[in-house]
């Protein structure tokens, strides 16, 4: 698991039980629907790929991880961001909680 994955499952480390609904789609819509933002469908998961792929340059490991096969994962994945965008990209980490730029998600506990 990567260090940064680990800072943001990290406040849920004591609770017992999925962390998220079983699809996660209908949080995500309903989301997007209040903050009027134009979302693709799957980016979260293309996102994933484009960059995984650039980090390790291996389809199949990436396959692996996604659940493809290592032809869909180059075909799909494979040159589609630089270098220095996968390099930004994985570092990302959450604000902490006492900068007080955190709001719960009504409904969750």
């Amino acid at each position: 698991m990567s260090e940064n994955l680990s800072e943001w499952l990290a406040p849920y480390r004591v609770k017992n039980g999925a962390l998220f609904d079983k699809d996660p789609r209908k949080r995500i819509v309903k989301i997007v629907r209040l903050s009027d933002v134009t979302w693709k469908r799957n980016a979260l998961r293309h996102s994933f790929g484009s960059y995984r792929m650039e980090q390790t340059k291996n389809e199949g490991q990436v396959a692996r991880e996604m659940g493809n096969s290592p032809k869909v994962a180059k075909d799909h994945y494979f040159e589609i961001v630089d270098e220095k965008a996968a390099h930004d990209y994985w570092p990302i980490k959450p604000i902490p909680p006492q900068d007080g730029k955190i709001v719960a998600i009504a409904g969750r506990k």
